[in-house]
């Protein structure tokens, strides 16, 4: 199930670290940092060479961001004065996953707005001077991931596993916000039983 939960949340925050030029010694803030591709991405960071991953999620998933290797901090009001608290010279990188007011907290902390990344709000991040990703396949980069995988360095955490026929329920549950990780669904077998290709 872990694979069929890696290529899109994975590549996505690959290509998304790799387009702010995430590298040794960054400190680097990702916005939702227990869901899909945020706790993928907090992971991938430290491969990059992060020092510091700061990343926002709600008080229950803290423990489970610092499990990541990220110093949590909890989104809503107020999250530009906690991040300045805790990253008072800012910080080099930014991964929005939501758009909106985070894209606006990002970008004051940001010396260089370049390096703002957002995969939900194109026109938002361009005014601000960031950039749009949207994710592309590449073969090069799932061998990359999965090669992290492999060494131990990245693990998808799989919340929940649904059969294809609860797939709108799957998607009500990412849609309100409260996923840790990965939601899966799977194909199962005429028998009930779970086949080997999870969709």
């Amino acid at each position: 199930m872990e694979a069929a939960g890696l290529p899109l949340a994975g590549l996505t925050a690959y290509q998304a670290l790799r387009r702010a030029g995430t590298g040794a010694g960054d400190t680097v803030l990702v916005h939702g940092a227990s869901g899909g591709v945020g706790h993928l991405a907090v992971q991938v960071a430290r491969a990059l060479g992060a020092t510091r991953v700061i990343g926002t999620a709600g008080p229950a998933n803290h423990d489970f961001v610092r499990s990541l290797g990220a110093e949590p901090v909890a989104h809503g009001d107020g999250l530009a004065d906690r991040l300045r608290t805790l990253a008072p010279d800012g910080v080099d990188v930014a991964l929005d996953l939501f758009g909106g007011a985070a894209l606006d907290v990002s970008a004051v902390l940001l010396s260089r707005p370049a390096r703002l990344v957002s995969v939900a709000d194109p026109e938002h991040v361009t005014r601000l001077g960031g950039s749009y990703l949207f994710v592309e396949p590449s073969t090069a980069d799932l061998g990359l991931l999965a090669a992290l995988v492999d060494a131990g360095r990245l693990t998808v955490h799989i919340e929940r596993v649904l059969p294809l026929a609860q797939a709108a329920d799957a998607h009500r549950l990412v849609e309100a916000g409260h996923v840790r990780g990965k939601v899966v669904l799977a194909v199962w077998s005429a028998a009930g039983t779970a086949a080997d290709r999870p969709a």
